[in-house]
């Protein structure tokens, strides 16, 4: 038996635009799935207690604390299932997403009772039940979550404004907030001139830092849509992440160098004066990087301890790279003490250390060396920072810097 479906017009709220657009949701696709009745009770069947709750107190205008019984609740969503497509949107729009970042977000906007509703374990919330609510309180909320997701999964590039000028009255973010980007993009554009245009999809304040989401055509792409072929190109973001008061900034992108042009015009027009940012100078004296490894090799080492080390010994010809890792993760501390009299205190000459392996908070972070200059006293650390999280990474790097003096930089930022 085939079940029957009717193809509906369903209400988009708040605007097809911003599903597609915005939030590049595919709505025929959806639209079409969700007219096969039997695909809207088993959606809504799927769902658990509290986000059953959380919708069907946004979808009746209602407080989530009624005392209704989840059965009743449920049978009366199917019924009105029709009316409910925004929140299917939303359902899709979930897909992926960092329970990180829809948390962020919505502690920003939803009462604290809704949120330890949405509590789960572990101080971790559930996700869908969040979105519901964010949706019915502040649909745009969805947009910086789509955003703000992408900062916790990719990596940023370090810029620092060289000779920054006294702080204006004018607060930095309020300026920007008011400012013609449009014709800074569209000066960039023409500094490009490969003919595709630069659109700002988004930008917003958080924690003190001012984010701006930038999207162009880059390259040829085709994409299969049922037995069509479309042709078109892939989106390029570009991301910028300013400090509150303009003096730094970090940026996501093909090439965080030419996007450069884009924060120089920001704070060139802020403090009326033509300002450039440089690549931040994060370096650590040779030193502080000998008596990190030292230590981090060391049975003392409770918070992070390394287990693996590749180095180069000037006993062995053609530059040779030795790589000593134990197993699952001891301390390395014996091996480095136990071939100490076949190739020497590699620790005593840092230039020899290429990188090491660290374990931090069960998590396997790689760290590069990279001398800046013939005396090596100067010396730039890069982390892999695609296994942590936006909140891990800044944790990570704040307690290197506190605990060993040490700054360390995403691997995205150059370290060759």
């Amino acid at each position: 038996m085939q079940t029957a479906v009717v193809t509906t017009n369903f209400q988009i709220t708040p605007s097809r635009r911003f599903w597609e657009h915005d939030l590049e949701l595919s709505i025929e696709r959806l639209m079409t799935e969700y007219s096969d009745v039997s695909s809207r009770q088993n959606w809504i069947e799927s769902l658990s207690g509290r986000q059953l709750t959380v919708l069907y107190a946004a979808s009746n205008d209602l407080d989530f604390t009624q005392e209704i019984p989840l059965s009743k609740m449920r049978q009366m969503l199917v019924e009105k299932s029709e009316q409910l497509f925004d929140y299917y949107l939303v359902n899709r729009f979930n897909h992926a997403k960092l329970e990180t970042a829809v948390s962020d977000i919505a502690k920003e906007i939803l009462s604290d009772e809704l949120l330890e509703f949405c509590l789960v374990k572990n101080n971790k919330y559930d996700k869908k039940s969040l979105l519901f609510a964010l949706f019915k309180q502040k649909p745009d909320a969805l947009k910086n979550i789509y955003h703000y997701d992408k900062i916790h999964k990719k990596g940023f590039a370090a810029f620092v404004l060289m000779n920054p000028p006294r702080q204006r009255e004018l607060n930095f973010a309020e300026f920007v907030l008011s400012s013609p980007i449009t014709k800074i993009l569209e000066k960039y554009d023409a500094s490009l001139g490969d003919g595709f245009e630069s659109t700002l999809q988004d930008v917003f304040l958080h924690n003190d830092r001012l984010y701006l989401f930038i999207r162009r055509a880059s390259d040829e792409d085709v994409l299969l849509n049922c037995d069509q072929l479309l042709h078109g190109h892939k989106p390029e973001w570009t991301i910028i992440d300013f400090a509150a008061n303009g003096n730094q900034v970090n940026i996501c992108a093909k090439c965080p160098q030419k996007s450069v042009f884009i924060t120089n015009a920001l704070v060139s027009d802020y403090f009326g004066k033509e300002l450039i940012f440089v690549d931040a100078s994060d370096v650590n004296f040779s030193r502080q990087v000998e008596r990190f490894i030292r230590h981090s090799a060391s049975h003392q080492a409770d918070e992070i301890k390394l287990f693996e080390i590749r180095f180069r010994s000037p006993y062995l010809h053609n530059n040779t790279e030795i790589v000593i890792s134990t197993c699952p993760h001891d301390s390395i501390a014996e091996d480095l003490q136990a071939i100490q009299a076949a190739v020497g205190d590699i620790l005593a000459d840092i230039t020899a250390v290429d990188s090491i392996k660290v374990l931090y908070k069960n998590k396997r972070i790689t760290l590069y060396f990279r001398c800046l200059d013939e005396a090596c006293d100067h010396i730039r650390i890069c982390y892999s920072e695609h296994v942590l999280d936006k909140n891990a990474r800044e944790a990570f790097k704040s307690w290197m810097r506190t605990t060993y003096g040490l700054k360390v930089l995403p691997k995205a930022r150059c370290c060759y």
